[in-house]
Parts: C-alpha cells; sequence; structure tokens
C-alpha cells in the first residue's frame, strides 16, 4: 500500500512547479503498480470511454480518481490529453491548471494550457458546481521541434507553436477545499476546429 498524506508532502517554500512535478510521479508510480495493464485495459473495454468512467474504475482498483484517470488516458486509443484544476486560497472560485498528461499518440506534440488572462477555459468552471461532465470547446497550444533545412555544423531547429481548440470534457472530483476538475482534451487532427495561429517560438 502506498501512503501520500498532506503532513508528509514535501516543503518547497514556493517552488510549486516541482511539488506539483513530485505529485505527478506519485500518482503515474501508482498508476503502475496498482492497475497491472492487462487487467486494467480489460475492465476500459466493458466500460464508455469518458471521464465519467473514470471514478468506476478507480474503486475497482482502490486507487485514487487522479491516478486512475492517467492510467485511463494512456490506453485511449487516439491522441488526448488531461488537465487537473485546483482550486486556489481566493475567496472568489478560481481553478488553476495543475499538471497536464498526454499520451503517446500525441506525439510528437506537447501540449499546454494558456496561462495569461486572454485565456477562458469555460468547462472547467462549469464543471466545478455539476455531477455530470461538461463538453466544450477549449483552447490548448501545441509545440513541437522542425528542424531547418541546412548542412552540418549548420543545421539547427526550431520550436514551433499553434494554438487550437479542441473537443473537452470536464468532470468534476471531490468535495469542499479538496474538489477539483479533470479535463480530457481530443487532440487529434480529425479533432482540430482551429488553425487559428501558427509561429516560431
Amino acid at each position: 500500500m502506498l501512503w501520500w498524506s498532506r503532513s508528509t508532502e514535501p516543503k518547497y517554500r514556493g517552488n510549486r512547479e516541482s511539488y506539483r512535478k513530485v505529485e505527478k510521479v506519485c500518482d503515474r508510480l501508482a498508476a503502475e503498480i496498482l492497475m497491472p495493464e492487462d487487467t486494467f485495459r480489460r475492465h476500459m473495454e466493458e466500460t464508455v470511454m469518458t471521464l465519467a468512467s473514470v471514478q468506476r474504475l478507480a474503486q475497482i482498483f482502490e486507487t485514487s480518481v487522479q491516478s486512475a484517470a492517467i492510467r485511463f488516458v494512456d490506453f485511449l486509443p487516439f491522441p488526448a490529453v488531461l488537465t487537473i484544476w485546483k482550486q486556489s486560497g481566493t475567496e472568489e472560485l478560481f481553478l488553476k491548471p495543475g499538471w497536464t498528461h498526454r499520451n503517446t499518440h500525441c506525439r510528437p506534440y506537447t501540449y499546454g494550457i494558456q496561462k495569461n488572462k486572454e485565456a477562458r477555459y469555460i468547462g472547467p468552471y462549469q464543471a466545478f458546481s455539476s455531477i455530470r461532465p461538461i463538453q466544450t470547446e477549449e483552447t490548448l497550444t501545441r509545440t513541437w521541434r522542425e528542424n531547418i533545412v541546412g548542412s552540418f555544423p549548420d543545421r539547427r531547429s526550431v520550436d514551433r507553436l499553434k494554438r487550437s481548440t479542441f473537443p473537452t470534457e470536464s468532470m468534476a472530483f471531490g468535495s469542499g477545499q479538496n474538489r477539483y476538475v479533470l479535463s480530457l482534451s481530443y487532440v487529434g487532427e480529425r479533432y482540430n476546429n482551429s488553425n487559428s495561429l501558427a509561429e516560431e517560438a
């Protein structure tokens, strides 16, 4: 049995990014040990492949919803990105994106959340006050590395960035101060609804 409690959380003194990385590693470790691939895949085949099935899978394997969600995304047969949204410490409801997790079907792309004032994410807020999954279109940034034509030693590569909207399912779990939202974005090319921006980083 793996134990992880608030009293044993590492104190990073403001380094929240480091804590999020540790938190994600712990969830991945729990997923691989407590949810063997063959058994988990078999149970997935018996359910609808949406976030609504994750809570049931977590109950079957006696793991956290977050660990089950990561395992769930890993075994989806199409490109998908999972994002966790948690409450901030303000009085008014404000959700902040934590870690994101993409499955191997997403390669060679990396996906992320826009962390600026212009970014508007409707689904997580609607899901927070609902008991059902919410379907919306959400914007993600997609980055990849592209090689520039040239011969060694002058050959170089640049990072490309594109913002696009994708069908996203959001669902809330937990209660009180421990309530959070998971968003699952379907990021395959056939799901892409925007060619809004492509720029060189």
